[in-house]
Parts: C-alpha cells; structure tokens; sequence
C-alpha cells in the first residue's frame, strides 16, 4: 500500500461525506489510497499523552496499515464495522450522551443547591451512585466550585449536538432529551458562555 488518508476531523457525518467524494476520486484515478474514518474522543490534553479514545472504521486493509499509528495515539482503539463513516456515527453518539450528560449535571446540582444541599456532598454522593457519568464527575467539581475555567468551548457542543439533530431528523429518529440539550447550549452561546 503507497498511499494512507486517515480522516480524524471534527465532522463526523460531514467528514464521512468527504471520505465518500476521496473514494470516488481515488477510484477513477485508479491511486492506491486507503482511507480511514478515525474521529477521536478524548480533548487536547488526552491527544497530547496519547490516551485519546479512536473509533477507526474503513476497510480490512487500510485498518491493518493504520493501525500502528492509531494505536500510539490512543489509550482505547476500536474498530467498527460498516466501513468508513461508521466511526463517525459511534462519535456522534458519543457526542450525543456528552452533551447530555452535561446539560443533566447543571440542572441537578442547581436543583440540589436551590433545595438548600450541601453541593459538595451531593456531588461526592452522585460519584458514588447510579447517577454519574464521566461528564458529570468531570464538570461537576467546577460547577460545584463555580470555577469558570474553560474546560471547552462551548460552542463544540452547538456544532456537535447540531449534527446529531440533523442526522437524527433525516432518519426519522427522535431524540426529545438531546434536541433540549441541543436548545440550551444554543441559548447558553447566545451569552458566549464557555464550560
């Protein structure tokens, strides 16, 4: 194999509709190109110890000479049938539970705070309850704290929760929670706000 294409972009669907047009162009131009759908979970600090998430999808042999590369940059790779722009719709979902997941931790701990909770205990019991999640444990000590860090910009979320509400509408699929999830960060970058 010459010639390797790995397509680790932000745009999942989008992305996936650019790896389509690079097939087609590659094929009537007969090049040895192989491509690999390979969005990554996991921020700039995760990229940068190399223990980013991978969802690799493409065909058998692309993967097989992919695979070194995409294994030093990830802690966790996984390979997903369906060729390429299958990884990019496990990265939507993913997309989808995150944005969600955040939106749920807001809401909960300013109901525990306006209920008169100590916040600090009540995020302590959430980690150790059926409630968590990773968003959760990982937003809710600066909501807790009211530190206004930028852990991401928010409108990553806009874009990302945008996408799945279009996909998910075009397959007739809906998704009630994620489209109110969806309506808040809108509102929330409206005000420029960054979580």
């Amino acid at each position: 194999m010459e010639n390797l294409f790995s397509d680790v972009s932000r745009g999942w669907q989008t992305g996936a509709m650019r790896t389509a047009v690079l097939i087609e162009v590659v094929q009537n131009e007969q090049k040895n190109l192989k491509l690999v759908d390979a969005p990554v979970s996991g921020g700039v600090k995760r990229a940068a110890d190399g223990t980013l998430t991978i969802m690799a999808s493409g065909a058998d042999e692309a993967l097989e000479h992919a695979g070194q590369v995409l294994s030093a940059l990830s802690e966790k790779l996984y390979i997903i049938n369906g060729g390429c722009g299958a990884g990019s719709g496990v990265k939507m979902i993913n997309q989808l539970l995150a944005g969600v997941h955040i939106a749920s931790a807001a809401e909960a701990l300013a109901f525990g705070a306006r209920l008169g909770l100590n916040t600090r205990l009540l995020f302590d019991v959430i980690t150790n309850s059926a409630g968590t999640s990773w968003m959760f444990e990982n937003r809710g000590p600066h909501m807790v704290e009211s530190d206004y860090t930028p852990l991401s910009a928010l409108d990553i979320f806009v874009k990302d929760l945008g996408i799945v509400s279009r996909e998910c509408a075009s397959r007739k699929v809906p998704l009630h929670v994620s489209n109110i999830a969806h309506q808040l960060f809108l509102s929330g970058g409206k005000n420029e706000l960054i979580f």
